[in-house]
């Protein structure tokens, strides 16, 4: 599956073998953007690899779910404009791995942001889960992160930041900054720096 800029009400793709890849397309009002999606269904992808090239947004409670493991699985590749502004939950599982250099926004208060995958930054990378509200919510990375990228965190009041597995293990991260969150739990970092302003 290949698009080059979408709008629609949801996008929902159920299985794919091969390559979903949505590119960026310049729309008459708007900008430039891959996908829109404007009810709760929100966009919903499964195939072997997915790859976001472009500005991904919902609205209307629309989730973000992009899972590249259809048919053995492969490759959930997010470019530096495959920026995702969701409406609610945002999760993220490859089995071949997450690469990733574009940011997260969460426009909806407590919905979390799931890196399920090993994962690597290919980019600086900021997540901020209080577009919906200062309280924010969890940002978790259930396996490895690694990639010699920046990583900002803005989780708000009561956000919790989760790494479940090490950070840095075979390529020691950039710069790690948590700019607001409630608790944060690291099993094992490996980075240039880490600064957290804030903990609630």
């Amino acid at each position: 599956v290949t698009a080059n800029g979408v709008r629609a009400a949801s996008f929902v793709q159920s299985t794919g073998q091969g390559l979903t890849t949505l590119n960026g397309g310049a729309f008459t009002v708007g900008g430039t953007e891959a996908l829109k999606t404007t009810a709760g269904t929100g966009v919903s992808i499964t195939s072997k690899n997915i790859t976001l090239n472009g500005k991904l947004t919902t609205t209307g409670g629309g989730a973000v779910t992009l899972h590249a493991t259809a048919n053995g699985g492969g490759l959930l590749q997010i470019a530096a404009a495959g920026d995702i502004f969701a409406n609610n939950t945002v999760d993220l599982t490859a089995t071949g791995g997450i690469q990733s250099a574009g940011d997260v926004t969460v426009t909806a208060n407590g919905a979390p942001v799931n890196y399920n995958s090993a994962t690597t930054l290919t980019g600086n990378v900021a997540i901020d889960t209080t577009g919906g509200g200062a309280s924010g919510s969890q940002v978790r990375f259930f396996q490895t992160l690694d990639g010699t990228s920046t990583l900002t965190i803005t989780n708000g009041t009561a956000g919790d930041v989760v790494f479940s597995g090490l950070v840095g293990n075979t390529t020691p991260l950039g710069a790690v900054t948590i700019a607001s969150a409630h608790d944060v739990t690291a099993n094992g970092v490996r980075a240039a720096s880490f600064v957290q302003s804030t903990g609630q």
